[in-house]
């Protein structure tokens, strides 16, 4: 794999119009919603690789040839990497550069497949403001240079709704695989809010209170802890409703604030169950892995977001 310089992030975007390539959006459609692996050839058309893993999971690999810029000289290829759970459901993204044209060796996409196979699921990368690409630095192998929102990805969720007001607020929400939201069982909402900076975290689940205990009789809500993450304060509040009103059933949800320098991050795990060990478990095991950081600072560094040789 000499030829490969690094792994990038997903929100690396392929552009121009050269032979054979395919316009990123069409690549970022696929992950902005359930997708499935025959949707992915309809979409991209055919691999030039594809492989599958003893666990059930596949994988499908394109190349794609990079325009190059005065900013971007060495990357002459792009190998996007899409890989599939045991249901054929489009589950992680990874990018890769290489700095050379012509045909690409079976041995070095095989072994792409299997790094991309033993590397578990990265995080998602939420940008709260993306900042323009400036000649000479980018982000390509590392994390951009901004602060950024970090979470897991929610194996057998899939992305239901995402709703940006560029400079507000960004939302976007997961949901078992099977369901809709007229008949939710859990539910991840996660929350940027990019005119909140530096703010204390509990103003959030603070505000939220009043709303919660009238719209719900005999809600509760409790503080559960404060805590630091990677420089960043943040708080972790439960909120309990024994019957919701409008959906007949119990609703209750964790949420976890990160306080950040650019933007105020917060990520929801809501059940339309009562609270039992199995779901405070899956709630609070998800939440422990949110996180964030900012490339541009010592203070909260991003070092799970590495360049990979």
């Amino acid at each position: 794999m000499k030829n490969l310089l690094f792994a990038v992030l997903a929100a690396f975007t392929i552009s121009g119009q050269a032979a054979g390539q395919v316009p990123g959006d069409k690549i970022g459609a696929l992950r902005k919603f359930e997708a499935s692996k025959a949707q992915a050839r309809a979409t991209l058309g055919a691999p030039v690789y594809e492989d599958s893993s003893p666990d059930g999971r596949s994988s499908l690999i394109y190349a794609y040839p990079v325009p190059l810029t005065d900013s971007n000289k060495t990357i002459k290829m792009a190998l996007v990497v899409l890989i599939f759970d045991s249901r054929d459901v489009l589950m992680q993204k990874a990018v890769y550069g290489r700095n050379a044209d012509g045909p690409i060796d079976t041995h070095d996409l095989a072994a792409i497949s299997a790094n991309a196979f033993a590397k578990p699921l990265p995080p998602v990368l939420l940008l709260p403001s993306p900042p323009p690409p400036q000649p000479g630095s980018a982000s390509l192998g590392g994390a951009p240079e901004a602060e950024n929102l970090l979470l897991p990805v929610p194996n057998g969720f899939k992305a239901g709704s995402n709703q940006d007001q560029p400079g507000v607020q960004r939302m976007t929400e997961y949901l078992p695989l099977d369901e809709t939201f007229a008949n939710w069982s859990r539910l991840i909402t996660v929350d940027v809010f990019h005119r909140l900076h530096s703010v204390d975290p509990d103003q959030l689940p603070a505000g939220m209170r009043p709303a919660w205990k009238s719209s719900c009789p005999g809600a509760q809500v409790d503080e559960v802890a404060k805590s630091t993450i990677n420089g960043y304060a943040a708080t972790l509040w439960l909120f309990q409703c024994p019957l919701n009103p409008n959906a007949g059933k119990p609703e209750n949800m964790w949420i976890k604030v990160i306080s950040g320098a650019d933007a105020l991050y917060a990520v929801q795990y809501a059940f339309h169950q009562p609270i039992t060990d199995l779901a405070r478990t899956e709630a609070l095991t998800y939440l422990n892995g949110v996180t964030a950081c900012d490339s541009r600072s010592a203070a909260h560094p991003c070092e799970n977001l590495k360049r990979v040789q």
